[in-house]
């Protein structure tokens, strides 16, 4: 139905005092009778308060949607998490809202809570990247429009690195190992630590392709020749640099391979 559209012809049958019409909103799909009151861009309390509800239209009253949260903002946590604050929405669809929904972009990564909360917390936002935020709220009709996007933030990574490979030597005797220094610089938020339970080592391996031990796991990229771990001489603080002496192993057969190099929290990833 849209605004100023004929729905119906009033007229007088049978046994009644005058002309009248009886009127009502269903969805066509399922013939579910709903409460029209909202769908024409009003606000505020039921024009009906009489019959509130409007229990003659539906045994089972249906609200519209709530209107869309406002004046949303977030913050980013240094976690990988981010606190997104918004204002409740000045239209609640005429009925209590039971919840609210945030979601991330990119990513497309939700957080929920409950119909009196003006916050929440979003988790796992991959690192490296600039998020905005979409806040909708919900009642028993279901969900409203998303707000308008948050302002940009930026979630740094949390384990993240770099490593300056310059001096290693061109080549290799099979079998043998030659010591070399490499500059590892660490790029994200986190310490790395040396010792304890967990520590974090450089882990070095020849490979015959480029592309990881997670591309060799899950599509066969990747095939290892070796998987060596060297120590940190100290706890490594983010931003910081540090010169790490390595002797790595060449393979027992000679050929051309490739040595790559990742940080490792034994124990843990």
């Amino acid at each position: 139905m849209s605004r100023g559209q004929v729905i119906g012809q009033s007229g007088n049958t049978g046994c009644s005092s005058g002309p009248h019409l009886h009127f009502g909103a269903y969805i066509t799909s399922s013939w579910t009778a709903v409460d029209p009151w909202g769908w024409w861009g009003a606000a505020g309390a039921d024009p009906w308060p009489s019959d509130a509800g409007n229990l003659w239209l539906t045994a089972t009253p249906q609200y519209p949607v709530p209107g869309a949260p406002a004046g949303v903002t977030a913050t980013a946590l240094g976690n990988n998490s981010a606190t997104v604050s918004w204002t409740a929405p000045s239209y609640d669809g005429g009925s209590a809202i039971t919840g609210y929904t945030v979601t991330s972009s990119p990513g497309g990564i939700t957080a929920t809570a409950a119909g009196t909360a003006t916050s929440t917390t979003v988790n796992n936002l991959p690192g490296g990247t600039a998020y905005t935020f979409t806040v909708a709220a919900s009642n028993i009709a279901g969900r409203g429009a998303s707000s308008a996007p948050s302002n940009s933030i930026g979630i740094a990574q949390i384990w993240s690195a770099s490593f300056d490979l310059s001096t290693m030597p061109a080549s290799i005797p099979v079998n043998e190992a030659q010591s070399f220094t490499i500059q590892v610089t660490n790029n994200g938020t986190q310490a790395w630590p040396a010792g304890g339970a967990n520590p974090v080592r450089l882990g070095l391996h020849y490979a015959t392709s480029a592309g990881g031990f997670p591309n060799y796991i899950r599509s066969g990229l990747t095939a290892w020749v070796s998987d060596q771990r060297f120590n940190l001489p100290a706890d490594v603080a983010a931003g910081q640099t540090v010169a790490v002496t390595v002797n790595p192993s060449a393979p027992a057969t000679a050929g051309s391979l490739l040595l790559e190099a990742e940080m490792v929290k034994e124990q843990q990833f």
